[in-house]
């Protein structure tokens, strides 16, 4: 992972400090519980966790976000999905920036073009592997898979 990762995490009890003299009420709420969050997956992992964990865990509360704000969405309560979008944005803080589409399939075309691919459907599999390992975390799985169907075909 990135040593700005790292410094991200690291600072989170700063930020919590920092969100809770500033009066942010928002912020002070979304940091805690991602501080609690990250606090019972190393718990439960009954370890430090790495920073792949961290970010698997931040990942994870972002979703809760974006799910969450799509249902108040549809249930017609816009303040409440106005509420967890700012909730996300806070979280994305503390995420490394992500793949563009541009980059996925630039290299998933360069691995079509290569042959270096299996044929047929495990090929899909090879490509995300290779984009997983060139990527890492900042990898969209939803969008990698849309784009590597796109250009295999």
């Amino acid at each position: 992972m990135s040593a700005a990762t790292t410094k991200q995490f690291a600072s989170l009890d700063a930020d919590i400090t920092e969100a809770l003299r500033s009066g942010d009420a928002l912020r002070t709420l979304v940091l805690r519980t991602l501080r609690s969050e990250l606090h019972n997956a190393k718990i439960a992992a009954g370890a430090d966790l790495s920073e792949d964990q961290m970010l698997s865990v931040t990942k994870r509360e972002l979703k809760k976000r974006e799910e969450a704000a799509k249902a108040y969405e549809g249930a017609g309560s816009p303040e409440r999905m106005k509420n967890e979008l700012a909730e996300a944005e806070i979280l994305k803080e503390y995420l490394p920036a992500a793949t563009s589409g541009a980059q996925v399939r630039s290299h998933v075309e360069a691995l079509k073009a290569s042959g270096t691919l299996p044929s047929g459907p495990a090929a899909i599999g090879g490509a995300m592997r290779s984009l997983k390992e060139t990527f890492g975390s900042s990898l969209d799985g939803a969008m990698a898979a849309q784009i590597i169907r796109e250009v295999l075909g």
